[in-house]
């Protein structure tokens, strides 16, 4: 019978299809759901199971549905990729970027025209507009604030705040003479998201996740330390608390920046983070360093002291001037990796295998570049000496 049903509304054209999906999402459980549990299997089947031409339209449908009727930005996860752009605001994400309150800042996007008033009872999360057409609305806004405004807005205590003033991060717009200093929120917010491009989606501080406060508590650092490794590029796994907001909705692993910051007893990057960093499975990853493809050193765990193959800075850093992975060409050229697999295979471009072996969807970047994709040379943080946990 779902089959029958689906086939009725897929047979009416992409405008019922949409309608029909707009119609689950607002029925079936909480506004603030997410929407893998809004679809469920339909979601994860389209998502990660049925990547084959066949199924493109409909992924691709489902995709564009989600990413024009939810407030997704970067940061967020949609389909198994990070949201690299975002293409709808609510008022609620608009007036936390602005740093403003979302009840004034309603009434003035009611005054162009772009949402409705309080008075609909659509909550401020599902009163949505385009970001694009509202653009030169936000532009006007003013958004120079006090510092406790300020500190308020980017969910920063005001001890976090002093501190990373201090070092220079966060300086103010204006500042000096006989006026008050007064800080951008919103160009601070651009920057804080910036930062988030790519990352995960966090649910609950888990497997070494924590905030930069904490992590650097932890390691006896200052804050900015950490941010300074973000900032720079030197973190690899960054991670986005989906139920925090500004400043403190980033979340990175100690491991990882414990080593960044160059202690001796840091080896380097264990094989497994590798693979998971660069999105391949550990026995691809394995079989790269084993096969003599990505050069690795040994050391000493620094917990339980045994010996393993590490990769150290500059074994990352070969690999990312030799190879690019499917992730890190999906996010150098800022498309969906589902829909650069049919452009790899139209440019005749294969996954590295020279010996017949599987080592996952990673590819020579010589060839990448020959095959006319506007790839890119490595990022200057893959140049650097990084490291992970």
């Amino acid at each position: 019978m779902s089959f029958e049903m689906g086939f009725r509304f897929a047979t009416q054209g992409e405008a019922t299809v949409r309608d029909t999906l707009m119609q689950l999402q607002e029925t079936i459980g909480e506004p603030t759901d997410g929407p893998k549990k809004k679809y469920g299997a339909l979601y994860d089947r389209l998502a990660f199971d049925l990547l084959g031409e066949a199924y493109a339209p409909f992924r691709e449908l489902l995709r564009d549905h989600i990413a024009s009727t939810r407030p997704l930005g970067p940061g967020d996860d949609l389909m198994g990729e990070p949201v690299l752009e975002r293409e709808v605001h609510s008022v609620r994400t608009a007036a936390r970027e602005l740093g403003m309150d979302p009840r004034r800042l309603r009434k003035l996007l009611v005054d162009v025209g772009l949402v409705r008033p309080a008075e609909t009872e659509r909550d401020d999360q599902w009163e949505l507009f385009d970001v694009r057409a509202a653009q030169p609305h936000l532009d006007r806004i003013n958004t120079l604030v006090s510092a406790k405004d300020f500190q308020e807005a980017l969910s920063m205590s005001r001890s976090q705040f002093e501190l990373l003033r201090n070092e220079g991060h966060f300086p103010p717009a204006i500042g000096g003479g006989d006026h008050k200093p007064l800080w951008d929120v919103r160009a601070a917010q651009l920057h804080l998201e910036s930062l988030l491009t790519g990352a995960e989606p966090i649910y609950v501080n888990m497997h070494g996740w924590d905030d930069i406060p904490t992590t650097a508590q932890s390691l006896k650092v200052s804050p900015g330390t950490v941010l300074k490794l973000l900032e720079d590029g030197r973190v690899q796994r960054i991670g986005r608390h989906t139920n925090r907001d500004g400043y403190a909705s980033i979340v990175v692993t100690k491991g990882e920046i414990e080593r960044l910051l160059d202690r001796p007893e840091a080896p380097g990057l264990s094989i497994d983070v590798f693979a998971r960093q660069c999105g391949l499975t550990r026995s691809a990853a394995m079989r790269l360093v084993r096969e003599g493809h990505v050069p690795s050193t040994e050391g000493r765990h620094p917990k339980t002291k045994a010996r393993q193959r590490f990769l150290a800075p500059g074994d990352l850093a070969t690999f990312h001037k030799r190879f690019v992975t499917l992730r890190g060409l999906a996010v150098e050229l800022g498309m969906p990796w589902q829909a650069l697999r049919p452009k790899l295979t139209a440019a005749g471009l294969e996954p590295f295998s020279p010996d017949g072996q599987d080592y996952g969807a990673v590819f020579e970047r010589d060839a990448a570049t020959a095959a006319d994709l506007a790839v890119a040379k490595p990022r200057s943080h893959q140049n650097k000496e990084n490291d992970g946990e």
